[in-house]
């Protein structure tokens, strides 16, 4: 019984605790949702996330942190930002710093605050297509076009030297891309 209710407390936080990825329309049928990967091509530097909003002031998910990789859009960090059919959102501004990656010396707080706080913008909505989400819509209605089942949005967010970058994939199941878009990565 205790455990059960320990269960359900633990629920009852996360529902509450993820309601702020990003909205659902109060009219509309929803958004397709996303899953986000974060990844980081900066040479020799991590990225460390100070925070990140949505369009409409709401926080959004991110890693706390992000190693180098020359790999970064199979390394990196995966989070649900909002899969359960929400909105995407118009755009997300994350702050950040970069600091030396790989060194021996020992971390020091204050150095750390002194590095310089960088900021970006990544728009989101309208640079995935909106067949795209429509077809996710349908899925999750169970009405997609050629019987495609279990269709996700993912979202492919870069850290590079010029910008951070942004690539979406349609997928159906865990690894199947039926489509793709946006910045070569």
């Amino acid at each position: 019984m205790k455990k059960n209710y320990l269960l359900s407390a633990i629920l009852m936080v996360a529902l509450i605790g993820s309601g702020g990825c990003a909205t659902r329309s109060a009219e509309g049928p929803g958004g397709p949702g996303m899953i986000v990967h974060f990844g980081n091509a900066l040479k020799g530097r991590s990225v460390q996330f100070r925070s990140a909003r949505t369009s409409n002031a709401i926080p959004f998910p991110n890693p706390g942190g992000l190693s180098p990789s020359s790999k970064p859009l199979e390394q990196g960090a995966v989070m649900g930002a909002a899969p359960d059919g929400r909105e995407l959102p118009e755009w997300i501004d994350f702050t950040w710093v970069e600091a030396e990656y790989g060194s021996t010396a020992p971390f020091v707080l204050e150095e750390h605050r002194k590095l310089p706080i960088k900021s970006g913008r990544v728009l989101i909505r309208q640079r995935i297509p909106a067949d795209v989400v429509a077809e996710v819509l349908a899925s999750h209605r169970g009405q997609a076009a050629n019987g495609r089942k279990d269709l996700r949005l993912w979202v492919f967010l870069i850290w590079r030297e010029d910008k951070i970058a942004m690539r979406w994939n349609l997928e159906q199941g865990c690894c199947d891309v039926l489509r793709s878009g946006g910045d070569d990565i």
